[in-house]
């Protein structure tokens, strides 16, 4: 499990690091207004995403991909 505290213009590439390199992974992003429908875009080109929803109303996602 990894986690990142803090978004940047590198989350996802490093979101698609983390794809490489797990099968399964889970991976908590914080503080993604809008980052949601961003990852969806980009993990659809690859990989089936199977489950990504908002954990609270702070922004936080959860997403669980196998690659």
């Amino acid at each position: 499990m990894q986690y990142l505290p803090n978004i940047s213009s590198s989350a996802l590439n490093y979101f698609k690091i983390l794809c490489k390199n797990f099968h399964l992974y889970c991976v908590y992003i914080v503080g993604a207004q809008n980052l949601r429908e961003e990852v969806k875009k980009m993990v659809n080109l690859s990989i089936e995403v199977k489950q990504l929803h908002k954990l609270d109303g702070e922004g936080k996602l959860r997403a669980f991909a196998d690659v």
